[in-house]
């Protein structure tokens, strides 16, 4: 999926992270990614869980030249966990155009570590722009552990050229009922290798559920999504509906096993035909 990234080291300056060692830290992290034909699919335009993926691989690319990438982080006994992540897009890449995403940690807020992101055109105009918000958690007991254990994280400071944006916030489930418009049960493509779904796949889960001549007809502007369960594979996740205001949808994915609450959603779109 991933494809043409390049690496920009501009932006760097010196950090403590590991006691009174010295090490060189990016404070924006740039890759550039090239929208290919599956990245496209039916509308010609990039879709949001292409671009979710986009940004896990950018951050974390940026969390590795910082030391707690992937492997650092096995070694440690820790993970990351994304619990919220809220996007705003004016418009998408087509097929073959060209993404720059920038990632720049934003702080910490209680127990999340909060990064943000931009993406850009070959111009370096906007495309959108997204806010997340991460737990460290241990590996084993699934445990939070405390960010501001991490230097870089506790003095982070938002770069004067970049946008500062809120940290995504906790959506509110709302009353009434709700509509059930698709199972899906989890299977060995869903899974990455912490050993459960991936976060992209619930939004690819319920934007399929929507047909085709929707996608065909409008354009999301703006998603926020809070992570709360995780799910594995053969585990069966029902998701909801239920229409807020015209252009204005809430998602909803519960496990069928003992209907706890594995993710909820809101979408904001527009009709552009």
């Amino acid at each position: 999926m991933r494809n043409m990234a390049t690496k920009n080291s501009r932006n760097g300056y010196i950090c403590p992270m590991n006691g009174n060692n010295q090490e060189k830290f990016i404070k924006v992290w740039r890759e550039t990614y090239k929208v290919t034909w599956d990245g496209a699919g039916a509308s010609g335009r990039l879709g949001l869980p292409h671009l979710t993926s986009y940004m896990q691989e950018t951050a974390w690319h940026h969390a590795q030249s910082l030391g707690v990438g992937f492997e650092a982080n096995k070694q440690d006994n820790r993970a990351w966990a994304l619990m919220r992540m809220e996007i705003w897009t004016e418009r998408l890449p087509g097929w073959e155009e060209s993404l720059t995403v920038e990632t720049w940690p934003a702080g910490i807020e209680g127990f999340l570590a909060l990064r943000n992101f931009r993406f850009l055109d070959h111009e370096n105009q906007p495309y959108g722009r997204a806010a997340t918000a991460w737990l460290i958690i241990d590996a084993e007991t699934r445990r939070p552990r405390r960010p501001d254990a991490f230097e870089y994280l506790s003095k982070a400071v938002v770069p004067a050229d970049k946008p500062v944006m809120p940290a995504p916030r906790k959506i509110k489930t709302p009353e009434g009922n709700l509509l059930k418009v698709i199972s899906k049960k989890v299977s060995y493509s869903d899974i990455d290798m912490h050993g459960h779904v991936n976060n992209s796949r619930y939004i690819g889960w319920f934007l399929d559920a929507l047909p085709t001549s929707w996608h065909l007809n409008n354009q999301i502007g703006h998603l926020c999504i809070n992570f709360l369960q995780e799910t594995f594979e053969n585990e069966v996740i029902d998701i909801y509906f239920k229409e807020l205001a015209e252009g204005e949808l809430f998602v909803q994915g519960m496990r069928e096993a003992d209907n706890k609450t594995i993710f909820t959603a809101e979408l904001n779109f527009t009709n552009h035909r």
